[in-house]
C-alpha cells in the first residue's frame, strides 16, 4: 500500500520521501519507481532524522503519511518522529486504525501543535496506485489543509468527482472506514450464502453459478451493490 501510494504521489508531481524498517521494501520502491522512470520523485531514507529535515514546508504545512499495520507499528513510529517533528506539522495515518486509538494519538499530538488526521484509504493496493477513495477526519483546519494534496490523487466517480471529503473531528476518518469495511464483510457473506443456496440446496453447476452472478452485477436491484463494494 504504502509503495504504491509514494508512486501515485510521485505520478501527480509530488516530491515524497521514504522510509521502511526493512530496507528490502524501500528498495522494491526505488525499484518500481526506476520502473515507472518516477525515481526522481522519490528519495529513500535510513533514519527519521534526515527524511524529516529533507521534507520542505515552502510555507505550507508538511505532510507526514503512514501506511502501516494497525495497532502498535503506529505509535512506534511516532515515537521516532516526533523528536524531528515542528509546530504544525500534519501526520495522516492511512492505516485501518480504531478511531478511539486515532482519538488517543490527536491528543498527545496536539499538545505539541502536531496535527494527526486518520485517513481511510478505500481500494486495497491496486486502487491505491491508480488513485484511491480517502476519508481524512480530524482537526478541520488541518483537513482542510491538506484537501488540495488528497484531491489531486484521489479516485474519481462516475460524474468526475473526487472521492475525498473531510469526514469531521476526531476519529470520523477512521470510524467510517470501519463502517465501510463491515458493509463490505456483509455484502461477501451474503454472496457466499448465496452461493452456498445455489451450489448445496439447488445442485447448480459452477458454471450457472456464475452467469447467474453476472446478470446480478449487470442488472436488478444488485446492481448499485456491486459499484458500491467495487
Amino acid at each position: 500500500m504504502g509503495g504504491n501510494m509514494a508512486l501515485l504521489f510521485a505520478e501527480h508531481g509530488i516530491e515524497v520521501s521514504v522510509i521502511d524498517k526493512a530496507r528490502k521494501n524501500v528498495d522494491n520502491v526505488m525499484k518500481m519507481a526506476k520502473d515507472e522512470s518516477l525515481d526522481s520523485k522519490i528519495r529513500p531514507f535510513d533514519n527519521f532524522k534526515d527524511l524529516v529535515n529533507s521534507v520542505q514546508s515552502g510555507g505550507t504545512p508538511r505532510l507526514f503519511v503512514f501506511s502501516l499495520p494497525h495497532g502498535s507499528p503506529g505509535d512506534c513510529v511516532i515515537d521516532e518522529l516526533s523528536p524531528y517533528l515542528k509546530r504544525g506539522d500534519i501526520i495522516l495515518d492511512g492505516a485501518n486504525e480504531n478511531f478511539i486509538e486515532t482519538e488517543r494519538r490527536q491528543g498527545e499530538l496536539i499538545a505539541k501543535g502536531v496535527y494527526y488526521i486518520g485517513t481511510g484509504v478505500s481500494g486495497g493496493y491496486q486502487a491505491v496506485r491508480r488513485g484511491p477513495s480517502m476519508s481524512p477526519g480530524g482537526e478541520e483546519h488541518a483537513v482542510d489543509a491538506i484537501l488540495p494534496f488528497l484531491k489531486k490523487v484521489a479516485a474519481k466517480d462516475s460524474k468526475g468527482q473526487r472521492c475525498v471529503a473531510n469526514m469531521g473531528s476526531g476519529g470520523s476518518g477512521h470510524y467510517v472506514k470501519t463502517v465501510h469495511n463491515g458493509i463490505e464483510q456483509g455484502m461477501l457473506s451474503v454472496i457466499c450464502e448465496a452461493w452456498g443456496m445455489m451450489v448445496n440446496h439447488l445442485g447448480m453447476e459452477y458454471n450457472t453459478v456464475s452467469k447467474v452472478f453476472e446478470k446480478w452485477n449487470a442488472e436488478g436491484e444488485l446492481v448499485l451493490a456491486a459499484l458500491l463494494q467495487f
